[in-house]
């Protein structure tokens, strides 16, 4: 059976995680990303 989680009245079997990322926050995170993807790729090459 699976393990579902429960309040009084409701049932319920989470299976996403939500981030809230704010707009300047999100150029930051992604601008990062970017560069270690692309430092990774040339040092294969």
């Amino acid at each position: 059976m699976k393990d579902y989680q429960s309040l009084s009245h409701t049932r319920w079997d989470c299976k996403y995680h939500v981030v809230f990322i704010p707009k300047r926050r999100k150029k930051a995170v992604f601008g990062a990303l970017r560069k270690h993807l692309v430092e990774m790729a040339w040092a294969h090459v």
